[in-house]
């Protein structure tokens, strides 16, 4: 867990210090495997006091161009391993940061940044089975109410384990690995 503080700590400090112009407008779009450099990036973009927009790689390079579209993203995080289709599903844009190369003079220090309960904290779009794909949007105060009923009516407790098979854009993915940190 301090590694986990440490590393999303980094990456919002980062965040906080290209603040400026396109990076800080809309959401901030995550395209990671299904591994822990995701749960970093999360953290970190919501530490930022910013929202994120959660991506799947198995979605078609179409669908992933017009959410990032219809979203409004301006920024793409990713990782070595996704780092050639971020740059295609960002063309022309070219705000695409890579987060396995962060400088190692970014402060592992926690960000000052004070966010309002009522803050956008992600985005999560449909599936589009009933139509174009729709963004459902979550405040923080929802994602902690959320999961502490969920935390709660389970008894969730730490010597319990939770599986985190389902993708990152999907809802359900939400109180898995909320429900697992808290």
């Amino acid at each position: 867990y301090s590694e986990l503080d440490s590393q999303s700590n980094r990456l919002a400090n980062l965040l906080l210090a290209h603040n400026e112009g396109k990076m800080s407008q809309g959401p901030v779009a995550l395209l990671f495997g299904h591994n822990p450099s995701m749960v970093i990036a999360m953290l970190g973009v919501l530490k930022a006091g910013k929202s994120y927009l959660p991506l799947d790689l198995r979605w078609p390079v179409t669908r992933l161009k017009e959410v990032l579209t219809h979203s409004q993203s301006r920024l793409l995080l990713t990782e070595d391993a996704c780092e050639e289709i971020a740059k295609e599903v960002m063309r022309p844009l070219p705000a695409v940061l890579n987060t396995s190369r962060l400088p190692e003079e970014i402060s592992k220090s926690e960000p000052d940044v004070v966010i309002p309960p009522d803050q956008l904290a992600y985005i999560l779009y449909t599936s589009g089975s009933t139509g174009p794909p729709k963004g459902v949007m979550q405040s923080h105060r929802n994602v902690l109410c959320n999961i502490r009923n969920y935390t709660n009516d389970i008894h969730l407790a730490p010597s319990d384990r939770l599986s985190l098979i389902t993708s990152f854009s999907f809802a359900a993915s939400v109180s898995d690995w909320y429900g697992g940190l808290m």
